[in-house]
């Protein structure tokens, strides 16, 4: 592993593409894929589903494969990257019905 900008860490590379994973990143666990310093995509890497952006067919089954292959070795790597829970694994829970009621009274006034 090796630091980029500070922020990234390069946990893989294939072709032309990088993977890397944010030393402040939010979970769920993901991995950022990078094609000459441009962002592409971004995979989660429990499900292997993308999250975001677009990725090429050819690129798609190689994260896939890679991804199962290397399941605890990524997550691992998450771990050591992002710090422990509950930080790197779970999510800010989303607010109750109720929360959101009582935070637009609150704007309202």
């Amino acid at each position: 592993m090796s630091a980029d900008e500070g922020a990234k860490v390069s946990i893989h590379e294939w072709h032309t593409y990088n993977f890397y994973i944010n030393r402040v990143d939010h979970g769920p666990p993901h991995v950022h894929v990078y094609e000459h310093n441009r962002i592409i995509c971004e995979y989660d890497l429990k499900t292997l589903e993308r999250r975001q952006g677009r990725a090429s067919e050819e690129l798609h089954n190689y994260i896939q494969r890679w991804g199962v292959r290397n399941l605890e070795t990524n997550m691992a790597k998450w771990r050591a990257i992002t710090g422990d829970p509950p930080h790197a694994e779970n999510p800010i829970p989303p607010m109750s019905a109720k929360q959101k009621r009582l935070r637009k009274r609150k704007r309202r006034r």
